[in-house]
């Protein structure tokens, strides 16, 4: 190449404008200072806590260790279950029965479900059934008039004609008699003994119960009523009492109806 031309190109590379070369990026080395600080900090905080965590753990341990004296627990030297001394439960006597405020002189209403009470056989009059008709008598055959007779050559004696006599008709046979069989009679119970009806505070009231019961309840009829003055502490009560059939099977139809009894004896 000549002399001219290399000049002429050194002189090109000194025209170059500037505003046409690149831009260099430049790195910002305030902004990458900061995150440096910040990371530092944060992990700093963290060492601090994993640290007062780890002492209060390790406190806490050294407590809990203190306060146990390892010993074993002992069982107690007594039983912790007994037996009793009357394993059945305590006797009381006449449990069954119903024990009713009047024996201890307060006034009793009671409240009589006549609805439950059991039936009684109540005696209804049977209407005898009416005659079988009897049967009724063949008609008598009734005789053919006799035939005239001849006529007879005309004599003087005069012929004579014999009538039947009139059959009597059978009389009706009576209506048989129709045996009606009597009602059952209801058998009292065996067994005898009393049922005590309740204690009342004046014999006139044990008398007017009585009088109550014995209308409602139609079995209570047939017994005996007896009324006996008793002393409770400083009060009279007046038991009503009633006998002469089971007491069993009465106490039994009165609780079904709702009352209180007591079988006595």
């Amino acid at each position: 190449m000549s002399d001219f031309s290399r000049d002429r190109l050194d002189g090109a590379d000194d025209d170059r404008l500037p505003w046409l070369e690149p831009v260099e990026e430049e790195i910002d080395e305030e902004g990458s200072g900061t995150g440096r600080i910040v990371a530092m900090i944060v992990g700093g905080l963290l060492i601090i806590v994993m640290l007062v965590g780890g002492y209060l753990w390790l406190h806490g341990r050294s407590q809990m260790a203190a306060s146990g004296d390892g010993s074993v627990i002992k069982a107690p030297d007594a039983y912790y279950k007994e037996r009793p001394a009357s394993p059945g439960g305590m006797d009381v006597g006449s449990g069954d029965e119903i024990v009713y405020s009047a024996s201890k002189g307060n006034e009793v209403q009671s409240v009589i479900d006549v609805n439950g009470a059991a039936e009684t056989p109540v005696n209804v009059d049977r209407k005898a059934p009416a005659p079988v008709p009897a049967a009724s008598a063949p008609p008598a055959a009734i005789l053919p008039p006799h035939a005239a007779p001849a006529a007879a050559p005309a004599t003087d004696v005069a012929v004579s004609t014999k009538v039947a006599p009139p059959v009597a008709k059978p009389a009706p046979p009576k209506p048989k008699p129709v045996t009606v069989a009597p009602e059952p009679v209801a058998v009292p119970p065996s067994g005898g003994s009393t049922v005590q009806l309740g204690a009342f505070s004046t014999e006139a009231k044990a008398n007017a119960a009585w009088k109550t019961l014995s209308a409602r309840f139609s079995f209570l009829q047939g017994l005996s009523q007896s009324v006996a003055p008793v002393k409770s502490g400083d009060k009279t009560l007046y038991r009503l009492r009633a006998g002469g059939g089971s007491a069993r099977d009465v106490c039994a139809k009165l609780r079904t109806a709702g009352e209180s009894c007591t079988v006595i004896g």
